[in-house]
Formats: structure tokens, sequence, C-alpha cells
């Protein structure tokens, strides 16, 4: 029988997953990079509680499971948290927030102008004929309620971002533009 059970929670683990997608991106991004060691150390990993803006509390990344789950299609990794204030006890839901430092110029399209049906992830365009065009597009990070779009946009074309039920792709619309600037985005 058990007669006492010790937990240690400052610093505290946290434990998450990855799909296996968001890994080979990962991986594919380092090695752009021009990093060859793939469990380098030190790899900032951000936190916040369901009840917390943001995510202020800050770790590292400090161990990844050799074999992604061939059942979930998923890597096991967990970060190390300093818990000074006790704010983070075991058992608790977190969310995470992992960061390759430095940005990249990246094109940010607000969450809401990003839809998803069958054929996947879409945003709905104004052509130059003002008729609206259905776009499949790649949905990277999401920064600040902005996705930065990996692929399927120009800087040049024009998202709708408001009115999204009254526009069907085929239809004329009557535009009102408005300016964004080119953000900068974690992979």
């Amino acid at each position: 029988t058990v007669l006492a059970e010790i937990n240690k929670i400052d610093p505290i683990y946290v434990c998450f997953t990855i799909s296996e997608r968001d890994l080979l991106r990962i991986r594919r991004s380092r090695e752009e990079m021009g990093e060859t060691h793939l469990d380098s150390p030190n790899v900032p990993v951000f936190v916040g509680l369901a009840n917390e803006e943001g995510f202020p509390h800050q770790g590292t990344l400090d161990y990844a499971d050799i074999q992604v789950d061939s059942a979930t299609g998923t890597l096991q990794l967990r970060a190390t948290v300093p818990n000074p204030d006790l704010k983070i006890l075991p058992g608790l839901f977190v969310r995470i927030r992992g960061e390759r430092p430095g940005t990249h110029p990246a094109l940010m399209v607000p969450e809401a102008a990003v839809a998803y049906d069958q054929g996947g992830p879409y945003v709905l365009l104004v052509d130059d004929k003002n008729a609206v065009v259905r776009r499949s597009v790649t949905p990277g990070s999401l920064v600040n309620h902005q996705y930065a779009i990996e692929a399927g946009l120009d800087a040049s074309d024009r998202v709708i971002i408001n009115g999204m039920m009254r526009a069907i792709p085929g239809r004329t619309v009557k535009p009102v533009e408005a300016t964004a600037d080119v953000g900068q985005a974690a992979p």
C-alpha cells in the first residue's frame, strides 16, 4: 500500500503532446535555419492557465519521447516551468505555446476570417471585379487572434473580414478596404 505521495510543484512539469504534422513542420523549419541537432536545449515554452490572459509562465522544454504514438499520431513532450507562487497545481489543464527564437514576415489574417468546411480551411476574397471568391489556405500559428497564413494568399489579395455571412462566392459586393500590415509571426 502507498503510504505517501510526494509531489514537487516548484518547478513543475507540464506534459503535453504535439501532432505528427506539427512535429514534421518544426523539424523542417529548424533544418532550414541550419540547426542539425533537433534536440537543442533551452527551447522556450510559454504556459497559461484557463483563467489567465496570454501565456504568463515561461519554462523550457526538457524532454521529448523517442517515438510518435502510432495510435494517436502524437509525440509526448515535457517542459519544466518555475512555479514559485504555486499557481500551477498537478492535474490542472494549461495552454501551451512554443516559439522559435526570432520572427519572420508573415501574412496575418484575423482568426474570424478563416473558415472551415469539408474542403479544409479557406478565406473569402474580393477579386478585381468585386466578386466574392473562395480560396483554400494553410493557416499557421495563431498569434494575438490572427493566423499567419503559410500558403494560399498573396499580399495583394483582398480578404473579407466583416460580413462573411452575406458574402456568397460568385456574388458582387461593394468592398470597404482597410489596410493591413505584414506581421511578425513565430512558427
